[in-house]
């Protein structure tokens, strides 16, 4: 089960790859509850910054696909216009990555994170992956 003081700890005393790493667990879980759980504390993070790296690299990972799953449902949650913390820089980079990533793969996870945040800010970049050369990122 998910330990929300555990993460808390983790982010105020600067051990940020291990918080990413106990959301990314967590939200794999397979209890759509627990799940739920995990994103709302995600959601509720007073800053997602410290967390950005750590999920970038889980989202590029290709040997684990509910890793990836996982760190794509966290960054849409941490791009929401609902999300407590400042949510412009986790914004900026799923834009980045679904528009210049090399990887089609990342493109296609960023575009779904941005479209799942359900942030108004994404389109622009929404609208550029639709003329992306890769079938699957244009869909």
């Amino acid at each position: 089960m998910f330990d929300l003081d555990a993460l808390r700890h983790a982010l105020s005393t600067g051990r940020y790859a291990e918080a990413a790493e106990a959301l990314l667990g967590a939200v794999a879980a397979e209890s759509a509850w627990e799940r739920e759980r995990v994103l709302a504390a995600a959601r509720a993070l007073p800053e997602a910054q410290p967390l950005l790296s750590a999920l970038e690299a889980a989202l590029r990972d290709p040997q684990d696909a509910r890793r990836r799953n996982g760190a794509r449902s966290l960054l849409a949650t941490l791009a929401s216009p609902g999300a407590e913390h400042d949510h412009g820089q986790a914004l900026a980079l799923l834009a980045r990555l679904a528009t210049t990533d090399a990887d089609p793969d990342v493109r296609v996870l960023a575009a779904a994170a941005l479209g799942e945040s359900a942030n108004p800010q994404a389109r622009a970049a929404l609208e550029q992956a639709l003329a992306d050369a890769d079938a699957n990122v244009a869909a």
